[in-house]
Protein backbone atom coordinates (compact mmCIF):
# COMPACT_ATOMS: atom_id res chain seq x y z
CA UNK A 1 0.00 0.00 0.00
CA UNK A 2 3.05 2.50 0.87
CA UNK A 3 4.35 1.53 -2.67
CA UNK A 4 0.41 2.60 -4.37
CA UNK A 5 0.19 5.75 -2.06
CA UNK A 6 3.89 7.32 -3.30
CA UNK A 7 3.45 6.21 -6.96
CA UNK A 8 3.29 9.48 -9.17
CA UNK A 9 2.61 8.33 -12.64
CA UNK A 10 -0.64 6.31 -12.22
CA UNK A 11 -4.23 8.15 -13.04
CA UNK A 12 -6.01 8.70 -9.79
CA UNK A 13 -8.88 6.56 -10.33
CA UNK A 14 -6.40 3.23 -10.63
CA UNK A 15 -4.92 4.53 -7.95
CA UNK A 16 -7.99 4.89 -5.50
CA UNK A 17 -9.50 1.82 -6.82
CA UNK A 18 -6.13 0.03 -5.89
CA UNK A 19 -5.72 1.17 -2.81
CA UNK A 20 -9.11 0.24 -1.98
CA UNK A 21 -8.75 -3.13 -3.05
CA UNK A 22 -5.51 -3.68 -0.66
CA UNK A 23 -7.64 -2.28 2.14
CA UNK A 24 -10.30 -5.21 1.39
CA UNK A 25 -7.59 -7.85 1.54
CA UNK A 26 -6.43 -6.17 5.06
CA UNK A 27 -9.54 -6.56 6.18
CA UNK A 28 -9.85 -10.07 5.36
CA UNK A 29 -6.53 -10.34 7.01
CA UNK A 30 -7.98 -8.68 10.18
CA UNK A 31 -10.95 -10.34 10.17
CA UNK A 32 -9.54 -13.95 9.64
CA UNK A 33 -7.30 -13.19 13.04
CA UNK A 34 -9.41 -11.97 14.82
CA UNK A 35 -11.56 -15.24 14.03
CA UNK A 36 -8.61 -17.76 15.27
CA UNK A 37 -8.19 -15.30 18.07
CA UNK A 38 -12.01 -15.64 19.13
CA UNK A 39 -11.57 -19.68 18.61
CA UNK A 40 -8.29 -19.80 20.38
CA UNK A 41 -9.93 -18.13 23.86
CA UNK A 42 -12.80 -19.39 23.19
CA UNK A 43 -11.41 -23.00 23.13
CA UNK A 44 -13.68 -23.60 20.47
CA UNK A 45 -11.97 -26.39 17.95
CA UNK A 46 -15.54 -26.70 15.60
CA UNK A 47 -16.44 -24.26 13.41
CA UNK A 48 -20.17 -24.32 13.79
CA UNK A 49 -22.60 -22.33 16.45
CA UNK A 50 -24.43 -18.86 16.05
CA UNK A 51 -20.63 -17.67 17.85
CA UNK A 52 -19.03 -18.30 14.44
CA UNK A 53 -21.99 -16.32 12.15
CA UNK A 54 -20.57 -12.73 12.45
CA UNK A 55 -17.14 -14.07 11.59
CA UNK A 56 -18.32 -15.95 8.57
CA UNK A 57 -20.55 -13.13 7.36
CA UNK A 58 -18.23 -10.36 7.47
CA UNK A 59 -15.17 -13.26 5.94
CA UNK A 60 -17.48 -13.83 2.86
CA UNK A 61 -18.74 -10.28 2.70
CA UNK A 62 -15.52 -8.66 2.23
CA UNK A 63 -14.73 -11.98 0.06
CA UNK A 64 -17.59 -10.21 -2.19
CA UNK A 65 -16.20 -6.85 -1.89
CA UNK A 66 -12.93 -7.81 -2.61
CA UNK A 67 -14.30 -9.55 -6.07
CA UNK A 68 -16.28 -6.88 -7.09
CA UNK A 69 -13.92 -4.17 -6.80
CA UNK A 70 -11.22 -6.70 -8.83
CA UNK A 71 -14.11 -5.92 -11.60
CA UNK A 72 -14.38 -2.44 -10.72
CA UNK A 73 -10.87 -2.10 -11.36
CA UNK A 74 -10.80 -3.80 -14.94
CA UNK A 75 -14.05 -1.99 -16.15
CA UNK A 76 -11.97 1.53 -15.36
CA UNK A 77 -8.80 0.10 -17.10
CA UNK A 78 -10.96 -0.99 -19.98
CA UNK A 79 -12.17 2.42 -20.26
CA UNK A 80 -9.40 4.22 -19.97
CA UNK A 81 -7.79 1.53 -22.43
CA UNK A 82 -10.15 2.53 -24.83
CA UNK A 83 -10.33 6.36 -24.21
CA UNK A 84 -6.35 7.14 -23.73
CA UNK A 85 -5.97 10.26 -25.10
CA UNK A 86 -8.71 11.96 -23.33
CA UNK A 87 -8.76 9.84 -20.04
CA UNK A 88 -5.24 10.35 -18.92
CA UNK A 89 -5.25 13.77 -19.19
CA UNK A 90 -8.61 14.30 -16.92
CA UNK A 91 -8.31 14.20 -12.73
CA UNK A 92 -10.08 11.92 -10.75
CA UNK A 93 -13.33 11.70 -11.10
CA UNK A 94 -14.98 11.16 -7.39
CA UNK A 95 -19.03 10.52 -8.75
CA UNK A 96 -18.06 7.33 -10.82
CA UNK A 97 -15.27 6.38 -8.17
CA UNK A 98 -17.77 6.28 -5.67
CA UNK A 99 -20.34 4.67 -7.62
CA UNK A 100 -18.51 1.98 -8.54
CA UNK A 101 -17.24 1.47 -4.61
CA UNK A 102 -20.57 1.96 -3.66
CA UNK A 103 -21.96 -1.04 -6.18
CA UNK A 104 -19.21 -3.34 -5.21
CA UNK A 105 -20.23 -2.56 -1.73
CA UNK A 106 -23.66 -2.67 -2.01
CA UNK A 107 -23.38 -6.17 -4.01
CA UNK A 108 -21.21 -7.36 -0.55
CA UNK A 109 -23.94 -6.44 1.75
CA UNK A 110 -26.76 -8.35 -0.33
CA UNK A 111 -25.00 -11.06 -0.80
CA UNK A 112 -24.11 -11.40 2.97
CA UNK A 113 -27.68 -10.69 3.55
CA UNK A 114 -28.79 -13.37 0.91
CA UNK A 115 -26.39 -16.08 2.53
CA UNK A 116 -26.95 -15.44 6.44
CA UNK A 117 -30.12 -13.83 6.99
CA UNK A 118 -32.69 -14.80 3.89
Amino acid sequence: LRTLLQTQGMHGNCKALLITSGLLQLAILVVQEAHFVHNFITDNRIHAGDNQKPFAATQNGLFIISSCMSLMLLLERTYAVWNCAKYEKTSMHFLPLSTLIGISILVGALGVYGLYWR
